[in-house]
């Protein structure tokens, strides 16, 4: 009672008593509540609630561990990775600018290899299309002669290591086993993958096989009225002019092939692969 008496007289009064609320210093008490106000002193200090940083500071680690989420293009590229494409070499001449140098680099012909080889259509003449990273040396040759000759590659460790070779430029390009031929017709003179002469024989020794690394070779003709380009890239379009080569393997009579040894090397998640079972 005497706690309640004290209390009572150092409260200030707000309005009158009739059930109306009695404020203290900084608490706001209805005069019907049973619970005790705090002392009214300057040395009352309200209770300090104690909180545990360790969930925030987890929460945080865990948001900063977290790998940024890819951007869109690199997630189709992961995606496109899985899926399998032909791989062909492309060749053509020097372009007419090279031709005038002395170093040999200038004037060997170009090269590189392509994932995205496809057909356009058959009918007048077969077209036939590509993709080029821009720029490209090779492209530039081959907007300069108008033709060029596609390789594609037979499922051989060979082949596809000359794919790899071609595919980092034509500088200091290592051929490895093999070795440009020129191809002569009416048109001119056409760069031909072979395998160099000596391994050449052998090959013919060991397996009878002239051929074996390519699975085909097309001539074609640049169109460069239906070029198109997209952003750093070129799609190139071209007819096809004549066969120069099939291999062994492959029969030109029967609509189906039969055997994997039959399909060219494709191309996916970064490696060339061989084609596998039916499914």
């Amino acid at each position: 009672m005497r706690l309640l008496t004290r209390l009572a007289s150092t409260a200030k009064w707000s309005g009158s008593q009739g059930g109306n609320p009695i404020y203290y210093r900084h608490c706001n008490i209805p005069s019907s509540s049973h619970c005790c106000p705090l002392p009214l002193s300057h040395s009352t200090q309200r209770p300090k609630r104690l909180f545990s940083s360790t969930h925030k500071s987890n929460n945080k680690s865990s948001q900063q561990t977290l790998p940024p989420e890819p951007s869109l293009s690199r997630q189709v590229r992961l995606l496109m990775r899985r899926v399998p494409h032909p791989v062909a070499i492309i060749t053509t001449p020097p372009s007419a600018s090279s031709t005038n140098r002395t170093s040999q680099s200038h004037t060997t012909p170009r090269g590189m290899t392509v994932s995205s080889f496809n057909t356009v259509t058959l009918n007048p003449k077969p077209v036939i299309s590509f993709n080029v990273h821009q720029p490209s040396e090779t492209l530039l040759a081959l907007q300069s002669s108008h033709r060029f000759v596609v390789h594609l590659l037979a499922p051989t460790p060979e082949a596809a290591k000359l794919a790899r070779d071609f595919s980092k430029g034509n500088e200091n390009l290592d051929l490895g086993q093999f070795e440009f031929e020129a191809d002569d017709d009416n048109n001119g003179t056409l760069p031909r993958l072979k395998r160099k002469r000596r391994r050449h024989t052998q090959l013919q020794q060991d397996k009878g096989d002239d051929d074996q690394d390519f699975s085909f070779i097309l001539e074609c003709k640049y169109i460069p009225e239906k070029t198109i380009e997209i952003y750093d890239h070129v799609i190139v379009l071209g007819t096809v002019e004549r066969l120069i080569s099939v291999s062994p393997n492959i029969s030109l009579s029967q609509e189906t092939a039969s055997g994997t040894s039959r399909f060219g090397v494709t191309y996916a998640d970064t490696r060339f692969w061989k084609m596998g079972e039916e499914v």
